[in-house]
C-alpha cells in the first residue's frame, strides 16, 4: 500500500503453487495476476497515521485526516 495526501494505491499479487504428490499426475495451468486500486480521499490525510492490517483475509486501512489550522484571533492590549 502506498498514501499520499491526496489518495491510497493497494497493490495486490497473487501466485500459484503447485501441488501433489508423486503418484498423482496434477495438471493445472494459472497465471499470476497484479491488482493496482487507487482510491482518492476527499481531503488531505496525515501521512504519519495511515495504519493498514490484514485480518480474515480483509485489507483494513485507517487514515487520519490533517488537522485545519485553527484561526486564534488577537486582541489588542
Amino acid at each position: 500500500m502506498t498514501a499520499t495526501p491526496s489518495e491510497i494505491v493497494v497493490h495486490a499479487a497473487t501466485k500459484q503453487e503447485k501441488k501433489g504428490d508423486k503418484d498423482n499426475v496434477l495438471w493445472t495451468e494459472f497465471g499470476s495476476k497484479n491488482v493496482y486500486r487507487r482510491f482518492e480521499v476527499p481531503n488531505p490525510i496525515n501521512l504519519d497515521k495511515v495504519t493498514a492490517n490484514i485480518e480474515n483475509g480483509l485489507l483494513h486501512i485507517n487514515a487520519a485526516q490533517v488537522s485545519k489550522p485553527k484561526e486564534i484571533p488577537a486582541k489588542a492590549a
